[in-house]
């Protein structure tokens, strides 16, 4: 053993427990080490808060009213930050937009819409440079499905399904080509 007394098992006390210098304690008190013995002590108050400040650091959020120096309340502001798990933006959008990181922020418009059921784009897709859309014009009743079909079309009611599928056709309706 270390010490003089030691104990390797439970210890059962009946009476007084007595400091380095002969004092018993009493109810409420706690022994603490001095370095060289133990003292009887009373443990320190929890103290008191005079004042709580909050900031959001880089979020993008702050905070009013702080610090609180007695009592009140404080809100919460801002727009959370993209690199904070945020959107960056204070607007909700366009209804159904598809959001998009544009380098600074989410974002989206009505040129992109998905509405659980079908995906929407207001122009022609490209798919690993394929288009899939209506052509040049934009017309309804043109199909396009292929790299650079329909690109100089001014007809309607046009298909063209396949590499520059009529590119080069500029007038006429109802042309088919595949």
């Amino acid at each position: 053993p270390f010490a003089t007394l030691s104990v390797n098992g439970s210890l059962a006390l009946t009476g007084a427990l007595y400091d380095a210098s002969s004092s018993a304690g009493v109810s409420g008190k706690v022994l603490e080490s001095t370095g060289t013995g133990v003292k009887w002590t009373t443990l320190a108050a929890g103290g008191s808060v005079t004042s709580v400040g909050f900031s959001g650091g880089t979020t993008g959020l702050t905070f009013s009213n702080s610090p609180i120096t007695t009592s009140g309340t404080t809100t919460l502001s801002g727009t959370l930050a993209v690199a904070n798990g945020g959107t960056g933006t204070t607007t909700g959008g366009v209804t159904n937009g598809v959001e998009y990181y544009n380098g600074t922020n989410l974002t989206n418009n009505a040129n992109l819409t998905f509405n659980g059921t079908t995906l929407t784009t207001a122009n022609d897709a490209s798919i690993h440079g394929v288009t899939v859309g209506q052509g040049l014009t934009g017309n309804f009743y043109d199909t396009a499905l292929g790299y650079s079909v329909l690109s100089h079309n001014t007809g309607n009611a046009d298909t063209a399904v396949g590499y520059l599928a009529l590119q080069s056709n500029t007038s006429g309706s109802g042309n088919t080509a595949n």
